[in-house]
């Protein structure tokens, strides 16, 4: 089955055909078919990657975490986002965007007050390390150097830094959308996630490599971006090695 983001790469580079530099990414048909389930509980004690995309603390936050594949063939996806309350309540009044029902749901938490605090997370990262084999957790470095910090020396888990550039997202970007279109996710129906599924474009360089971007300023992709992150260390077991291998754990 054709991966979109190849396609229009073939069409462009090959066939002379022009395609918009930034493209809708993925078919919300194949992810609509990856909800299948992802029970915390019964993954308690696996091995599992972290990723964090930390915004500004006025925006949409994300922590991700993959699992991969033990019993079946599946990578299990669990993200958790996190939003100032204030903030909130004005985009879901401006914007329409259901965030107090993603609440209820858990898939999204508010922190009190205008601005995301950070503590809540790192008190999340924490107590999901304390029920699941955390082998890392990989960041953006340009806005999360100060916790990532804090995660390795107050929790004692390994850091990896992941620049937002062609080279270190490119493998782990097209590795997220094969793993959609051969049906080897599960995302747990978790609504939040897909309406940023849905929400995101991507970039090409001349090169053919891709990232993921956003179309428009209100549409959020970070949950999507904090599980690329995390697939990109995670996806190390089945390749023995790989181009953003390179970054290394963080040592300061």
């Amino acid at each position: 089955m054709s991966q979109p983001s190849s396609l229009n790469a073939f069409m462009r580079l090959h066939l002379n055909q022009w395609t918009q530099q930034i493209e809708r990414w993925l078919d919300m048909t194949h992810w609509d078919a990856c909800n299948h389930e992802v029970d915390l509980d019964a993954l308690e004690g696996r091995e599992c990657y972290m990723g964090l995309d930390l915004s500004s603390k006025l925006d949409l936050t994300a922590l991700a975490l993959v699992f991969p594949p033990s019993e079946d063939d599946l990578w299990r996806l669990w993200v958790r986002c996190y939003i100032p309350r204030e903030s909130m309540v004005e985009r879901e009044r401006v914007d329409r965007i259901p965030y107090s029902t993603w609440e209820r749901e858990g898939w999204i938490t508010p922190t009190e007050g205008d601005v995301i605090d950070y503590t809540w997370i790192e008190r999340d990262i924490l107590e999901l390390s304390e029920r699941f084999n955390v082998q890392e957790v990989a960041y953006d470095p340009w806005s999360a150097q100060q916790t990532a910090l804090r995660i390795r020396d107050d929790i004692g888990i390994p850091v990896v830094p992941i620049r937002q550039g062609f080279m270190s997202l490119s493998e782990p970007t097209k590795e997220f959308e094969r793993l959609v279109v051969s049906g080897k996710l599960a995302h747990g129906g978790n609504s939040c996630l897909a309406w940023q599924a849905n929400n995101v474009t991507v970039k090409h360089d001349p090169a053919g490599n891709i990232k993921p971007d956003k179309g428009q300023q209100t549409h959020k992709i970070d949950g999507i971006a904090a599980s690329i992150i995390a697939l990109a260390r995670a996806s190390l077991l089945d390749g023995g090695g790989s181009v953003y291998e390179e970054e290394g754990i963080l040592v300061l």
